[in-house]
């Protein structure tokens, strides 16, 4: 658990390595050599700016807001990475953004909007076994309405994906132009994607066949990290590609990169209970049904754009249903 510095005098440095830094270094063969590194502000809270104070004290309540101590889990530090803008942008007036494509999911709500009457069930909702995916395709009405607005799983016959689109979201800037034409610094190339080893793998999904990629490295925590880029194809499924001023988005300015990609479940989740009946919970997921219960399993995926640092954080709720109701007339 992160500790606060004392922020009432001379600017303290405070510096760690992160477990896999350490496990690097650990090693002891002069191979560890830190290459680069990065600053983040998650601990300030520009709402506390105050306008309305003298022009010395507007930033008071902010300069006295204690700052949280170094810690080494890189999994939880620096969600929210600064960023340096090169020579040519000293007049930008937005910065870019990260969206959701909701039209990719369902043609009504919002791609992770409580849909649910009870919020606990809200989430990107990923399906593991056939007998799920036909349950929850004939009672959509009991789940949100629409079975479009949530992620197919392993057997859906679905092409939907997770779709993210990158680029500055304001009708002052022009929708039929590229970021990478007008401000390449600040066009996504890249992106990391942060999810959960032990549950599921980042891949492509077409024509409802999925393939996994294979993660770029995954640390002490289990968590695995996968790098998209323009490059990147599976499947002949392009991962990165630039927005074209003919796609639909709702980027509604400049437009920058388009991220595509898909949960595929481990083995962990799709042969076995056990990590269900270790980390999650069973839930009435159908209101016509409730007596039939799932077996959920809640984790998320973040996605972070490499040249911005800007990042979005998805929920996934992972559902099978309960072997003993696997031959239920649905």
């Amino acid at each position: 658990m992160a500790s606060f510095l004392q922020n009432n005098g001379d600017i303290i440095l405070d510096a760690v390595l992160t477990d896999y830094g350490r496990k690097l270094l650990a090693k002891g063969d002069g191979s560890f050599n830190i290459v680069k590194f990065a600053f983040a502000d998650d601990e300030i809270d520009y709402g506390l700016f105050d306008v309305t104070a003298s022009s010395i004290n507007k930033d008071t309540q902010i300069m006295n807001t204690p700052i949280l101590e170094a810690i080494t889990n890189n999994a939880a530090s620096m969600k929210s990475k600064l960023m340096s803008m090169g020579p040519g942008i000293d007049n930008m007036l937005f910065l870019p953004i990260m969206k959701i494509y909701n039209a990719n999911e369902g043609a009504t709500g919002t791609f992770y909007s409580a849909s649910l009457a009870n919020p606990k069930y809200t989430g990107h909702l990923v399906p593991i076994d056939i007998m799920n995916v036909k349950n929850m395709k004939i009672t959509s009405q009991g789940l949100t309405g629409s079975f479009n607005e949530y992620l197919p799983g392993v057997l859906n016959v679905s092409s939907r994906n997770i779709i993210i689109d990158q680029g500055l979201d304001s009708s002052e800037t022009n929708s039929n132009q590229n970021l990478k034409d007008v401000y390449p610094a600040l066009y996504e190339t890249e992106y990391n994607i942060y999810v959960d080893n032990k549950f599921c793998s980042i891949g492509a999904n077409t024509n409802g066949t999925l393939t996994a990629l294979a993660p770029l490295s995954i640390d002490d925590d289990g968590l695995a990290v996968y790098k998209l880029t323009e490059q990147t194809l599976v499947n002949n499924a392009t991962h990165v590609r630039a927005l074209t001023s003919t796609d639909t988005t709702d980027i509604n300015g400049l437009r920058g990169s388009r991220l595509n990609f898909t949960i595929v479940p481990n083995g962990n989740l799709m042969y076995t209970d056990s990590m269900f009946d270790k980390y999650g919970e069973e839930l009435s997921l159908n209101i016509n049904k409730p007596t039939r219960l799932f077996k959920t399993l809640r984790s998320s995926v973040r996605v972070v754009g490499v040249n911005t640092g800007y990042s979005v954080e998805l929920p996934l709720l992972f559902a099978k249903l309960k072997s003993t109701e696997a031959d239920c007339d649905c």
